[in-house]
């Protein structure tokens, strides 16, 4: 079994060495009776993310450096998991917001044919986060109004720690249209809608980019751009008889 780990990478020169050599001391270390890559997804850096990629992949020929010479997050993961040959993909972000040590639990459900679909939630009881309160607020309000607008289930849509059978995706892959952070709720509904098994798993989240380094995502903007997403949505999945 073959399972590939792909971290976006958006100018991502100052924590992209230290981080991508920690993922790669913990899976050796973790000793797992699977192979694994790991695989940055550079989506159109114009710092030193490529140059800094290149170095990583002449260290260690786990490491793969994949170029993506148009920005956004969900093309970088639609790119790299719809070219993959391994049986399952996870994608995480790179300033590991989750802990790596939620790992075992993203990707046990796939291994074991108890789920097509892993995702990580913030919003479980037995999660602990720590970030902002307009984040939170925001965070919350989302998935209170995708539930209302899509009816689904799901605590977290949006939580950028997900695995995913290959072969599944590569079904679904035809319905994904958002190249941006919207990917992530597209992925969930259509795999639900689609008939496919969904695990939900509780994952400590934090902060971790200092204000230097701060998350690029700009929150009110998105929030209203997912909004608009949310009904777009909704009218396709419509137009499917899928809602």
């Amino acid at each position: 079994m073959l399972i590939d780990f792909c971290l976006p990478a958006y100018n991502e020169e100052k924590i992209l060495e230290k981080n991508i050599l920690a993922l790669l001391e913990y899976l050796k270390k973790a000793n797992f009776d699977f192979d694994w890559r790991i695989i940055i997804a550079n989506s159109a850096s114009t710092d030193a993310t490529k140059s800094i990629g290149e170095k990583l992949a002449a260290i260690d020929k786990k490491i793969i450096l994949k170029n993506i010479f148009t920005k956004g997050k969900g093309l970088a993961i639609k790119e790299t998991f719809q070219d993959s040959n391994a049986n399952i993909a996870l994608f995480m972000d790179m300033d590991f917001s989750v802990p790596l040590d939620f790992i075992p639990a993203l990707l046990e459900p796939i291994i074991s044919s108890q789920a097509d679909l892993v995702i990580g939630s913030r919003m479980l009881a037995e999660t602990k986060i720590k970030r902002g309160k307009i984040r939170e607020a925001i965070s919350q309000s989302y998935n209170i109004l995708s539930r209302l607008i899509l009816k689904h289930h799901y605590t977290d849509l949006q939580c950028g720690f997900k695995a995913i059978n290959i072969n599944v995706f590569k079904k679904i892959y035809p319905y994904l249209e958002d190249d941006k952070w919207f990917l992530d709720t597209e992925l969930i509904l259509f795999a639900d809608r689609l008939g496919y098994q969904i695990k939900e798993i509780p994952v400590a989240w934090s902060e971790n980019r200092g204000v230097e380094n701060k998350s690029r995502v700009p929150v009110i903007k998105n929030s209203l751009t997912f909004l608009k997403h949310l009904f777009a949505l909704r009218k396709k999945l419509r137009q499917l008889n899928l809602l």
